[in-house]
């Protein structure tokens, strides 16, 4: 049995009384907070804030700050609210319009997570009051107003229309028949699925025979966004759905 190098706590220790921190350039601190969140959120989560943190060296890039030379001591307190009114400003490459509300706030998000981040770990000067200055930030991004979500009664019609489709026959073109009406089998137990329990694409992704006891339960444990588990459900036609496609697969696979 091999244990794992224990820490050296002294020296932990020491590095944590000494006054004086080595202050990393922006680049590193920026990419060293994109290091430490991949660790704790998604995929997707990471890849917004990959784009949120790219947005805001451009930002700085633009504004006069070199990110891979220069440290945190080169950045006003009020460099969050600077940020967002500049967002608000800047035109897109693609569409030539400034970034909507939506995507500013969840790019404030990513911004302000690696401040939060830093000032914890002592890497940015002490007049960042993290408090103070997110709460400034957050009075200069405003409240987004934003309609709930509304059912769209015409999605039940994909799957009616899936449903009503023919299982192919030896006179269909194209690749392997068996590969065909499988096809349709899956296609038919994803529509049911996503639409009777209301799961995401990814959590759908996530299932396994066992998940779904070979097409015979009726309900899954998942672990959904935020990585918090939940109990979803679905209905008969759902399961009857599930039972067909895996009662006509033939390989081992999970």
């Amino acid at each position: 049995l091999v244990l794992p190098a224990a820490p050296d706590l002294p020296r932990l220790r020491a590095a944590e009384d000494c006054t004086i921190v080595d202050q990393p350039t922006i680049a590193a601190i920026l990419e060293r907070s994109l290091e430490w969140k991949t660790g704790t959120a998604a995929k997707h989560t990471i890849r917004t804030y990959r784009d949120g943190l790219r947005h805001f060296s451009e930002f700085l890039s633009m504004s006069g700050i070199n990110t891979f030379e220069e440290t945190a001591d080169a950045l006003p307190a009020s460099i969050l609210e600077e940020w967002i009114v500049w967002c608000r400003k800047r035109p897109m490459h693609r569409s030539g319009r400034p970034l909507g509300p939506a995507s500013v706030q969840t790019y404030f998000y990513a911004v302000s997570d690696c401040f939060k981040w830093a000032t914890r770990r002592k890497l940015v000067p002490e007049r960042f009051r993290w408090a103070e200055m997110a709460a400034n930030a957050a009075e200069t991004l405003g409240k987004l107003y934003s309609r709930s979500a509304r059912h769209d009664r015409r999605v039940p019609l994909l799957v009616a229309y899936v449903d009503n489709l023919p299982m192919p026959t030896q006179g269909t073109r194209g690749a392997n028949l068996e590969v065909k009406r499988l096809e349709l089998l899956r296609d038919r137990a994803l529509l049911h699925l996503l639409l009777s329990s209301g799961m995401r694409r990814e959590e759908v992704l996530t299932l396994n025979r066992v998940d779904v006891e070979d097409g015979w339960a009726t309900s899954a444990v998942i672990i959904g966004k935020g990585s918090k588990e939940r109990t979803v459900f679905w209905d008969t036609e759902t399961q009857l759905a599930l039972r067909a496609y895996l009662e006509a697969r033939t390989d081992p696979y999970p």
